[in-house]
């Protein structure tokens, strides 16, 4: 109960009593009536005696609850860390509570009636004047940061916090300004602002540099970029180099190479057959370094790739030793070959690498064993049976002049021979080992050697190839052979600008009894195809004044050419670099020889042609 209501039961609890006694001293004992009034009246006042004790008991009980109340909020005031003044209209302190006096630095006495602008210094005032005053008028709540100035000329960093109260304080219309103690936050944020500046310099600091770094990279990678243009246009000049090289280095290479070929069948005497195997072998081992240092540079340039196709292993195993088979017969050696039944019939991989492989192996053998044996085996040594796939491996082993231990760990290097007395007089580029790793690593292989010094040497080569026993038989290709005679007199025209090779290509075609004409140009070429017909066409490419393939699509195209569109075409050219042949078997030739030619070759490639041919007009 509030202390108003407390002092009007008061108030009324004294006039029911001056009533009740007035009334009572204006009776008349005599009465009979009146005496009974004045009972009925005694019980009411009695009654009402009760209740105005039990109000007053309600009363002393509300009493000593506001006083508790008071004295709770009293405390609570006194208490808090959170310092309060309480301000009159004028700004002049009215009270405050401990934390207050403690952020002043002076007793609670001595901040009464202390008007508190007067504790602001002059920077911070106007921001004073404007919080309070809109406080003060608008009766809201306002919030503003100041520094005081407290005893011993210290100085406080607060938040002031303006607020009313509904009722008044000592009949005065009052505000609580709440404050609290800012300066750790300040300093906090102060530090954080320093932090956040230093950081923003480190990030300005490390962007410089990143952007420097950028532009650095930037430079090395146009350095770089302009350096892989540079290099790549270098590669594409070394491949028309490397190209036109191999042109002009087989084109009279092939010549020597035939000329050496029909010597040895015009029945010499020892002493000129002896003289011409010498010849003919030096153009072979010098077409076998041109072979290699392009293919080398192939390997070196990552242009080498594998044409892969359906063939027999067995078949060009067998076919790789009869090659080699004549220089091993020479020698005086003893060849042993080996090939295990697990070997697959038919195997999906590329068939030249393959016969490559067996060839540098075979070589390098027969090369380096002066007497004894050379031994080569063709294994199935693993298969996955998931991918259908087999790895075989081709064992070749001599009993030559064997590798010094020193050098086994650089022989599959490029241009590396082992060195050594024994080795001086023996011809090579150093290339063959190197590309036999670079095959068999291709095809998912490896290869591995073994040597002692004057007791011999044994290489392992492995490769992974597709092997199916779906896979059907390919076509049996007839077997090459020094004379290919003819029932039917063929009519040949050779094109060719090089008169010695075509010289040479027209005795040996006439030896067969094949008619012979010759072109040396592009243009005699058609002319003479406008004439007559002809049953094959040998066209060389690189032609004076009209390009053989050209020649070969106008022939095919002219319908005044009609009578020659269906003779087979076979290019005859020194150029034998990468994907050369299929290049031209795609532009419509029939058939593929490359410069030097080899008689066998030759003459199996014509018939290889003149038979599919004559199947395709049958069927």
């Amino acid at each position: 109960m509030s202390q108003k209501n407390l002092k009007f039961w008061e108030g009324e609890l004294k006039e029911l009593k001056c009533r009740a006694e007035r009334l009572l001293e204006s009776l008349q004992p005599a009465d009979i009536d009146l005496e009974m009034d004045v009972r009925e009246l005694q019980q009411e006042l009695s009654t009402v005696n009760v209740e105005l004790e039990m109000q007053c008991e309600e009363l002393q009980r509300a009493r000593q609850q506001l006083e508790q109340s008071q004295q709770y909020l009293a405390d609570i005031f006194e208490q808090t860390p959170v310092g309060y003044l309480i301000v009159n209209a004028e700004g002049l302190i009215r009270s405050s509570n401990q934390a207050a006096a403690e952020l002043f630095g002076m007793k609670k006495e001595l901040l009464q009636n202390q008007r508190l602008s007067a504790f602001i210094p002059p920077s911070h005032i106007e921001a004073f004047r404007r919080c309070f005053k809109k406080a003060k008028v608008e009766k809201s709540s306002q919030t503003t940061d100041v520094c005081f100035r407290i005893r011993h000329g210290a100085t406080l960093e607060a938040r002031m916090h303006f607020f009313h109260l509904r009722s008044a304080y000592e009949n005065e219309n009052v505000l609580v300004c709440a404050l609290m103690d800012i300066g750790a936050e300040l300093t906090q944020r102060r530090l954080e602002q320093e932090r956040n500046q230093k950081l923003e310099e480190r990030v300005q600091s490390r962007t410089l540099e990143l952007t420097s770094l950028n532009e650095t990279l930037r430079k090395e990678v146009e350095a770089k970029s302009i350096a892989q243009n540079k290099a790549e246009a270098a590669s594409r000049v070394k491949a028309k180099f490397l190209a036109a090289m191999s042109h002009d280095i087989r084109t009279p290479l092939s010549g020597v190479s035939m000329a050496f070929q029909v010597l040895e069948e015009m029945g010499l005497n020892e002493e000129a057959a002896e003289i011409v195997r010498l010849g003919s072998d030096s153009t072979n081992v010098l077409l076998e370094l041109i072979n290699q240092v392009l293919d080398f540079s192939r390997l070196e340039a990552g242009a080498l790739s594998l044409q892969t196709t359906i063939f027999q292993p067995i078949e060009h195993f067998n076919a790789a030793v009869e090659i080699i088979r004549k220089d091993v017969d020479r020698k005086g050696l003893s060849l042993e070959v080996e090939v295990h039944p697990e070997v697959p019939k038919v195997l999906d991989g590329d068939p030249l690498r393959f016969k490559q492989i067996l060839l540098n192996l075979l070589s390098n053998a027969v090369k380096y064993t002066q007497e004894g044996t050379v031994f080569i085996a063709l294994r199935k040594v693993n298969e996955d049976p998931v991918k259908h796939q087999a790895c075989l491996e081709i064992l070749v082993k001599d009993t030559g002049i064997g590798i010094p231990s020193e050098e086994l760990p650089f022989i599959f290097e490029a241009f590396r021979q082992a060195r050594g007395e024994d080795r001086s007089h023996i011809e090579g580029s150093g290339l063959g080992l190197a590309i036999v790793k670079e095959l068999a690593e291709a095809m998912g292989g490896k290869v591995t050697i073994q040597s002692r010094l004057g007791q011999g040497t044994e290489v392992r080569c492995q490769f992974w190839m597709d092997g199916n026993s779906s896979f059907p038989l390919p076509g049996r290709v007839p077997e090459g052979k020094e004379g290919t005679s003819s029932a039917k007199q063929l009519s040949v025209l050779l094109v060719e600008d090089n008169r010695t090779n075509a010289k040479l290509l027209e005795m040996m075609l006439e030896k067969e009894g094949w008619e012979t004409v010759n072109a040396f140009t592009g243009q005699e070429a058609l002319d003479l195809i406008r004439r007559r017909d002809f049953d094959l066409i040998l066209m060389d490419i690189n032609l004076p004044d009209i390009m053989g393939n050209d020649v070969m699509k106008r022939v095919r195209t002219d319908e005044a050419l009609e009578f020659n569109q269906l003779t087979p075409f076979i290019a005859l050219t020194a150029y034998a670099m990468k994907d050369d042949k299929q290049n031209y078997l795609r532009q419509g030739f029939d058939g593929y020889i490359s410069k030097p030619v080899e008689k066998a070759l030759f003459f199996n490639e014509i018939q290889t042609v003149l038979e599919t041919r004559t199947s395709t007009l049958v069927s």
